[in-house]
């Protein structure tokens, strides 16, 4: 009898109950390895006892599969199918090959059962509704009808019963923040996406419940070797689901195997994702080899290492040996790494062929994860404190640090070593060995090899996050669209020139004009003037400069520097005018003629009067320098001068600029060009254009409204305010005069119970700490910020120039853990692991240039300023503002937390108040900003208790958590173990008391002096009692004012004695 060997029981590893006959397993494994048929006992020749020896082998090889076959059935007619019966309905997140591959395989397990698939690319979504097939990655493949494709994030997640997530992980946390209204709680994610989130160095595991704000979202990581393309043509494979949760891993495992698909089980999740994320980078390392063409002992040589490599990490971060050389495992590498199919093996193949990266990532349709995991790889390694030569290897490749020919040679001439058996089966003793070797040679081997496998985060992945710049754009649009800040039409269908339209798309990558853009463009374009009342960070600077930039490109005769200035551009301070100075010549990047230009405070007088001379085209400025240029400049030429812009007028007045805007419109002259000189390029009568341009409205806005604008047309109020705030007065006989018209501020209608119009991604947090905790408060929250998401920005907003230079020397100084007996110099290190930069009125001019310059450009950092950064300034990628201090005023909070969350990006706003400060959350509140309470307490818990400290099981105040009183002491010995730290927190405390005194109007009430403990603000500027040097000031202050006022008292008396001795002695005479 002949048998022959079924290819779906190749994998003879079982879910559940071992088969019978162990013993028998060799033989087993020996018979299903071979393709050929048993031959009978009658067709073999030779000796008698070789034939019976022959006979009795055949005899247990058919016993065995007999009851391997009886057992198999056995299980499968006890098997559950009630999953596969409850579904009804399956969502598939994303259009990709996997994606596809996946829902058609769903699909097909049951008749009736709807998969929904929601894709990005409309065309995608039509091809599969209409012709079932997906055009993009399998055309000729035909999907079943029941696989419906939608671009409806809402209609595709409604009544879902399993979520199959298909997103490359690079994008899967800005997809999902944007979908995660429409996701219910308890959907299960089955994970098909393998890598490692480059900044944040996350698994899925992990970047699911934080981007759903659900750390219950039921999870389970689907990984092993499996190519799309086979799974589509019902190929024999097998893969792994992992959970946490054993019973969601079975169900998910009834649900997806088939006859053709083998699905084990797995507790491992760590195990089976960072298997599944790492064998994508040794595959890059793979395809280099066969692309060099270095022969297949190079490739069983490097695949044998980089697996090991594999499994120290691994096993250093929790996973289990076992999974690593199972089938998520070895079976996932061994595919990878093998055959062409994979996409990063062919990165590697064409990279060891002499390709740059560049072209390969544009010229390929998928996205190759190992690319972005390999960066994020060298990170982990570096925090597990494991040295990985070959994968360290791939990541310098693919950052270009390193060619592939050099890395060879470097490899090859690492130091040679013992290989290690592995006698007792201890994989962590055999991890702890081989990785030890492997550190002490890299350790020992100087500084040449140590720079060569010690690779920076921050410089990975640049050109593989190049290579999906279309997908990451089309991400941000969905966001984007959703916050309903962008309009549906396009800068060209507003007017704009097509050279400008264009510039505005490529070179500063506005897809789509904002709809304050989309407002406002049109009607400047016309010569109206305008009054533009919007929120922060809705893209006003834009909205004024493509207008001017469309007159003057369009200017005959053409515009010329000699011309001099045809506007002129107004800003409160110098950072906002570097800002503006920055965006303008951006767009000025086509029309070379028009010449930009800046005039500040703090520059050279004699640079910028050499520059107004020569001519400047569009000019930025300040007030305070503009109004001495007009007055002392002879050659600043203005004669054509046609548009002026006063940008964040509000902060323009309330610093104080009021009186010198005054001069400075006297001195411009009228609305119109009357001198009609010889040389005049602008025609005299021409009106004068000016536009004003503020987040909020109130009277001294009012005031220069009344002075500048000339019948403006107003941008950015809805008509609930319009109708409640202001009203335009028109004069009643045309001839009236112009200067009549004033914008009303509607007392009765209480203006300042106006909403600030604050974005609605922006998530507002109030953080309620005693005066003695602040500080610590303050570094728990920013250590716990940047241990949560490595690469970010973040401002921090105080009251007090002294306050900014005080905490900027302690975080550039702190180190963590404190000096004790025990502890090694060598293992302290700063407690904020980023740059800090601080910014304020009083700092040099270049001091304050550099660090606003540096700032921006940096992808981790913290910036401690006072509200000189409050307006205009757009930092990119600020993800969180932290108002220490509240503001002055009220308003003032709209235009700090503005500095985030910025043309729809998403932002974090904190605020810290004192419990005596409570009420400063009824003022927002009438002003529609609605703040949630921060968890200090729980973010407190996670940092580990240094020394011989308890942990306390449950505190019962703030400033008892042992995390508080450590820290404390350490901030307290820091200040008085150096006398300049120390004289900087006094000179804060002092600025800071007289700063919390000078707050105005309804906020004096609940900032009152009298209320505070000036001991426990003290410990808030880690000094441990009250500086003398206050009490003396206020006690010196108190006998001069009672001595003036004795001696007033004692002048008095003798005037009246003078007075009435004069009095009688003229009575007398």
């Amino acid at each position: 009898m002949a048998a022959s060997v079924q290819p779906a029981c190749l994998d003879l590893h079982f879910s559940g109950k071992h088969p019978p006959l162990l013993k028998h397993n060799a033989i087993i494994v020996r018979c299903v390895s071979s393709p050929n048929v048993i031959p009978e006992a009658d067709s073999i020749s030779g000796p008698p006892d070789i034939i019976n020896t022959n006979r009795d082998q055949r005899k247990v090889v058919r016993i065995a599969w007999e009851k391997l076959v009886r057992w198999s059935r056995s299980l499968r007619a006890k098997a559950k199918t009630d999953v596969l019966e409850r579904t009804r309905k399956v969502v598939v997140l994303g259009g990709g090959s996997f994606g596809t591959a996946m829902a058609a395989h769903v699909a097909r397990r049951k008749e009736g059962l709807e998969v929904n698939m929601l894709v990005r690319d409309s065309f995608v979504c039509q091809s599969i509704n209409e012709n079932h097939h997906n055009c993009k990655y399998f055309p000729e493949h035909k999907l079943p009808e029941n696989v419906i494709a939608t671009t409806d994030a809402k209609a595709a997640l409604l009544d879902a019963d399993y979520c199959l997530h298909a997103v490359p992980v690079q994008f899967s946390s800005s997809f999902l923040e944007g979908i995660a209204d429409y996701v219910d709680p308890g959907l299960p994610f089955i994970s098909l996406s393998k890598g490692l989130e480059l900044n944040t160095l996350r698994m899925m595991s992990q970047i699911i419940p934080i981007a759903l704000k659900n750390p219950r979202q039921p999870f389970v990581a689907l990984s092993g070797p499996s190519f799309a393309l086979e799974l589509m043509n019902n190929l024999p494979t097998a893969m792994v689901v992992a959970s946490k949760d054993k019973k969601l891993a079975n169900a998910v495992q009834q649900l997806l195997a088939s006859s053709y698909l083998r699905i084990n089980t797995s507790s491992d999740v760590t195990g089976v994702e960072i298997a599944g994320a790492l064998k994508n980078v040794l595959a890059i390392a793979a395809g280099i080899v066969d692309g060099m063409n270095l022969g297949n002992n190079s490739m069983a040589a490097l695949v044998s290492q980089g697996c090991s490599e594999i499994r120290w990490l691994a096993t250093k971060m929790g996973a289990k040996p076992t999974t690593i050389t199972g089938l998520s495992g070895t079976g996932d590498i061994m595919l990878t790494c093998f055959v062409n199919l994979s996409r990063n093996r062919t990165v590697g193949v064409r990279l060891g062929s002499g390709e740059t990266l560049d072209d390969i990532l544009t010229s390929m349709n998928q996205v190759a994860e190992g690319v972005a995991t390999a960066g994020a790889v060298i990170a982990l390694a570096q925090k597990y404190n494991v040295k990985l030569p070959v994968l360290t290897a791939v990541a310098k490749i693919i950052d270009n640090e390193l060619t592939p020919t050099k890395a060879v040679l470097e490899l090859m001439n690492l130091p040679q070593i013992e290989e290690i058996a592995n006698d007792r089966d201890d994989s962590n003793i055999l991890f702890r060995v081989e990785c030890g070797i492997w550190n002490r040679l890299l350790e020992d081997g100087g500084k040449e090899t140590e720079n060569l496998f010690v690779s920076s985060k921050n410089k990975m992945m640049k050109r593989a996050q190049q290579s999906a710049r279309e997908t990451k754009q089309e991400a941000k649009d969905a966001s984007k669209a959703k916050s309903g800040l962008f309009a549906s039409c396009s800068f060209s269908s507003l007017g704009l020139d097509t050279k400008l339209s264009d510039q505005l798309k490529e070179r500063m990558g506005f897809e789509a004009p904002t709809l304050v853009q989309a407002q406002a463009i049109p009607v400047i374009l016309s010569g109206r003037d305008v009054l533009v009342n919007a929120p922060t960070g809705t893209g006003k600077t834009i909205a004024y400069l493509a207008p001017l930039i469309h007159h003057l490109q369009g200017h005959s005769p053409k515009v010329d520097r000699s011309h001099g200035t045809f506007a002129l551009v107004i800003v409160p301070t110098r950072e906002l005018c570097l800002q503006v100075y920055e965006t303008l010549e951006k767009l000025l990047h086509r029309f070379h003629w028009i010449v930009p230009g800046y005039v500040m405070g703090g520059e050279k007088k004699a640079k910028e009067k050499a520059r107004l001379r020569k001519g400047i085209s569009i000019l930025i400025a300040t007030p305070g320098r503009l109004l001495d240029h007009l007055k002392n400049t002879a050659s600043f030429v203005h004669k054509n001068l046609r548009w002026v812009i006063f940008d964040e007028a509000d902060s323009i007045l309330e610093l104080g600029y009021g009186k010198e805007i005054e001069q400075i419109i006297k001195l411009l002259g009228s609305g119109q060009n009357e001198q009609g000189e010889e040389d005049d390029i602008v025609p005299k009568g021409i009106q004068k254009q000016n536009l004003l341009l503020s987040a909020t409205l109130n009277d001294k806005v009012n005031d220069l409204a009344k002075l500048s604008l000339d019948d403006p047309v107003m941008i950015g109020l809805d008509n609930t305010k319009l109708q409640l705030n202001l009203s335009i007065e028109s004069p009643a006989a045309p001839d009236s005069d112009a200067e009549d018209m004033v914008i009303h501020v509607n007392k009765s209608a209480n203006p300042l119970s106006e909403d600030y119009g604050i974005p609605s991604q922006l998530v507002q947090k109030y953080l309620r700490v005693p005066c003695g905790a602040r500080l610590v408060a303050l570094l728990s929250v920013l250590k716990n910020l940047f241990e949560r998401e490595a690469s970010q920005k973040v401002v921090v907003f105080f009251s007090t120039r002294d306050a900014v230079d005080f905490h900027y020397s302690l975080l550039s100084e702190f180190q963590w853990p404190p000096n004790s007996e025990t502890e090694e110099e060598g293992t302290k290190e700063l407690f904020l692991k980023c740059k800090t930069f601080r910014l304020h009125g009083s700092m040099e001019q270049e001091d304050r240039r550099s660090a606003f310059g540096t700032f921006k450009t940096e992808k981790q950092a913290v910036l401690l300023s006072t509200d000189v950064a409050a307006r205009g300034l757009d930092f990119p990628k600020v993800r969180c503002i932290i108002q220490y201090d509240c503001p002055g005023e009220a308003t003032e909070y709209v235009h700090r937390v503005g500095r985030t969350a910025r043309i729809g990006e998403k932002g974090e706003a904190l605020l810290f108040l004192q419990p005596i400060e409570i009420d400063y959350l009824k003022e927002l509140k009438k002003h529609g900003a609605s703040l949630t309470e921060y968890p200090l307490m729980k973010v407190l818990d996670k940092f580990p208790i240094p020394g011989n400290m308890a942990r306390i099981k449950k505190v019962l105040s703030l400033e008892s958590h042992p995390w508080v009183i450590s820290l404390q002491r350490a901030l307290e010995s820091l200040t008085y173990a150096e006398p300049k730290m120390k004289s900087l927190a006094k000179n804060a405390f002092v600025s800071w008391v007289r700063g919390y005194a000078a707050h105005k109007g309804e906020l004096k009430s609940i900032f009152v002096v009298k209320k505070l403990h000036l001991g426990h603000v003290a410990k808030s500027f880690a000094l441990r009692e009250q500086p003398s040097l206050v009490g003396k000031s206020h006690h010196k202050e108190t006998m001069k004012r009672k001595r003036d006022e004795r001696q007033k008292g004692q002048q008095g008396k003798k005037r009246k004695k003078m007075s009435g001795t004069g009095n009688r002695s003229t009575q007398k005479t």
